[in-house]
Order: C-alpha cells, then structure tokens, then sequence
C-alpha cells in the first residue's frame, strides 16, 4: 500500500471536492514489460464540508411611537435598531427579522403581518440600520405599551454562530390612546 497526507488550508466555506491519484513507473532495469499500467489509478473523488462560525448580533433597538393618539385612529410606530457580524466570515450572510407586539385591543392598520423578514449581507464591523414602520390601531383608551424587536440569524451554508446571545434585541414605548374628541 501508498499513500501520502497533505494538509489543506480552505479560504471559504463551503463543499469542497478533493480527488487523487496514484501512478507507478520503473526507474530502473529491468525495463517495465508494460508501462501501459502504470497508472494514474482512477480515485474516487471525496467530499468534505469545509465550515466556519462567524457572530452576528442584533443592537441599539428603539420603538418610536407618538407619546398620544386617539381611539380609532391610526398612528405610525417605528421598530429600529443595528445588526452587526463581528466576524470573522466576511461578508456573512443573515436572516433579519423585525417584529412588533401591540395590546389586544389594537391592530395593525392597514392589515400587515407582525414580522417582517429579509435576508442580509453583513461586512465585518459595519453596523447595517434596520427599521420597520407599522400603522397601529387601538380602539379602547388608557395606556398601551407596545414592543419590538430586531433579530439576526446566520443564513449561509456551512457557518454557524459562535455566540447566538447576543442575536435579539429589544424595547417598547407607551402610547396613552385618548378617547375621540367630541
């Protein structure tokens, strides 16, 4: 039997295919009386995921709502903040997801899903804004705490998070609905 064992140094992560081969030959007499098979002998090709982790986070989240609004009628709140890859994969590709939690008795104006996702690429040590904006519909008056929430999650083939801790962040504000004006 021959073999031989290389070391192999990936820049990217990925599947990566490795193939090699093995061949023979006289160096001295007597003469080979067929070189024809020598070689190279066919191998079979191998295939080895090559992996990474890189640490994306989410930061600096705010809820900008107006600090009044009236029953019945809409008003805009804002869900913002900062996603951030710490590296070292570079860029890093990341699902970013941007949510907001409103009282029973509101909705979401006009009709709009409470998240919302889309797929980012991050550079390493840029901090990329995120926002949403909501129109918000509460029918009974009083207080209302609304909150929300920015989240960001590895989506790349083959690399992982080395810290998902510091993946969500959140923050709320309060509205005081007051009844319709006579």
């Amino acid at each position: 039997p021959v073999g031989a064992t290389w070391s192999v140094t990936c820049a990217s992560p990925s599947d990566h295919q490795f193939t090699g081969a093995v061949s023979v030959a006289a160096v001295e007499p007597p003469n080979d009386p067929t070189p024809g098979n020598n070689g190279p002998v066919a191998a079979t090709p191998g295939v080895t995921a090559v992996t990474a982790t890189t640490d994306v986070k989410a930061s600096g989240v705010t809820v900008t709502a107006p600090l009044a609004g009236t029953a019945g009628t809409s008003f805009n709140v804002t869900v913002a903040g900062s996603v951030h890859n710490n590296g070292p994969v570079d860029p890093a590709s990341a699902d970013v997801t941007i949510s907001i939690v409103v009282p029973a008795d509101c909705v979401l104006s006009p009709a709009a899903p409470s998240i919302m996702t889309q797929n980012v690429s991050l550079v390493v040590s840029t901090a990329l804004p995120v926002s949403q904006t909501w129109g918000v519909t509460c029918s009974n008056t009083g207080l209302h705490g609304i909150s929300g929430t920015v989240e960001a999650a590895v989506d790349q083939l083959h690399v992982s998070d080395s810290n998902t801790g510091n993946n969500s962040a959140g923050n709320q504000a309060s509205v005081d609905v007051q009844p319709v004006p006579p």
